[in-house]
């Protein structure tokens, strides 16, 4: 079970729930007028439970795989707290989260927490190069690590030319510029554009505070350039301000003023010189 944002991204069908045919069709002409939904929703729960009402043919075991977990909202995870707590018989669970930070405590609380971490950097280039990734090492970087997200963005070449834009920008902070570049920049998803501006901010806060960089190596002499002259709280302010924003960012109520008014004070952080 997924989003039905990140289903047919998956190439696959998007849920209806628990509708009847004609139902589905009023529910598919209506969401055809409008973006898919990013969240895991209560219809999608409430078919879930009523799948797992129904005894198994074989009388073997079920397994729900759900993901991503953060991607629940609060209605479905009240729903999906219920079932945890009284599960079906012979059904297990497999809960799949990016950001466990955003799981409700109630639900962490049922569960047997399983990290998985990131391969060894080695093995996730070796692994790349084989696949015929080009500029692997760069890409591995910028995706913290996860191989598979490095191969993703590989195939996206409109989406690199964009995110080398954006940090053309984050290393040459204007205010004249933002405007233009919040243009330029429109068909980029508001997560994607939060999401790059933070590994830009964490690699210039890690620089000033440790000498370390972890997202833009091939950047290091900018970020360097950068946070020399800035004053540590404007950097720790402007990281703090993504943070927030990161949280409603699915939702906002006009993507590109956003985005101006984001590097606009990205710029305005980044003149604040450091006494």
């Amino acid at each position: 079970m997924t989003s039905d944002a990140l289903a047919l991204e998956a190439g696959l069908q998007a849920a209806d729930g628990d509708f009847d045919e004609a139902e589905q069709q009023e529910a598919g002409a209506t969401r055809s007028k409008r973006a898919p939904s990013k969240e895991i929703r209560i219809e999608q729960i409430r078919a879930l439970h009523a799948f797992l009402s129904v005894a198994t043919h074989r009388g073997r075991f079920r397994v729900v795989f759900l993901y991503p977990l953060e991607a629940v909202n609060d209605v479905a995870a009240n729903a999906l707290l219920k079932m945890l707590e009284e599960p079906p018989p012979e059904t297990v669970f497999i809960l799949v989260a990016d950001h466990i930070g955003r799981i409700k405590p109630t639900i962490l609380s049922r569960c047997q927490k399983i990290f998985v971490p990131t391969p060894p950097r080695e093995m996730a280039l070796a692994w790349l190069k084989a696949e015929g990734v080009a500029d692997a090492d760069a890409l591995l970087a910028a995706s913290g690590g996860a191989p598979l997200a490095a191969q993703r963005t590989s195939k996206d070449e409109d989406t690199m030319r964009l995110h080398h834009q954006f940090l053309h920008y984050l290393a040459h902070p204007d205010a004249d510029d933002a405007l233009s570049t919040a243009e330029a920049l429109a068909k980029v998803s508001p997560t994607s554009m939060v999401t790059w501006m933070q590994q830009w901010m964490a690699d210039c806060i890690a620089l000033k505070m440790a000498s370390r960089i972890r997202y833009h190596p091939a950047h290091s002499s900018f970020v360097a350039a950068l946070v020399t002259r800035t004053r540590t709280d404007a950097l720790l302010s402007m990281d703090q301000r993504l943070t927030s924003i990161r949280r409603t960012v699915d939702h906002p109520l006009n993507t590109r003023l956003m985005l101006e008014t984001l590097l606009l004070a990205y710029a305005d952080a980044m003149a604040a010189p450091d006494d």
